[in-house]
């Protein structure tokens, strides 16, 4: 029997859901804050088992309460609902709703880069060019959601 390293789920509001503005209090703005600095120091760490601890700390900071997964309906693109479905289901992804959707989205950010760790942990083939720009992904990602949610 083998172990799912990759056990922390994804969850992704709805597109339509996703905020243009979000006012935060400053509870939030803090947490936020804290988060995304500690990323960006995971991001720069070249210890995987220290970058996995700072992130690890960061997910059991960053709990949501209100979550509810919900069906995708439409698409409103040129997919087909059971075309999502499948992607969902093969990369254990889940829609959901939530009166946190900013915690939600950070959240999801930084459990993709845990995902990226643990891959580049067990694979050891894999290009460091392509590793370095796909950190720098993650990074440009982080100062984006600085700037959204006014954290600056």
């Amino acid at each position: 029997m083998t172990d799912n390293i990759f056990s922390t789920r994804l969850y992704l509001l709805i597109p339509g859901d996703l905020p243009i503005q979000e006012q935060l209090d400053e509870v939030e703005k803090t947490k936020l804050y804290q988060a995304i600095n500690q990323l960006l120091i995971a991001l720069k760490e070249t210890s995987h088992q220290a970058a996995l601890a700072i992130i690890n700390q960061e997910l059991a900071n960053l709990e949501i309460a209100d979550v509810l997964t919900v069906e995708i309906s439409s698409t409103e693109t040129s997919l087909k609902v059971s075309e999502v479905e499948d992607f969902d289901n093969y990369f254990d992804v889940f829609h959901v709703k939530t009166n946190q959707p900013a915690i939600c989205i950070v959240r999801s950010l930084i459990v993709a880069y845990k995902a990226f760790i643990e891959l580049n942990q067990y694979c050891h083939n894999l290009n460091p060019v392509q590793i370095k720009l796909q950190k720098q992904g993650f990074e440009a990602y982080a100062y984006l959601q600085v700037r959204v949610f006014s954290l600056d």
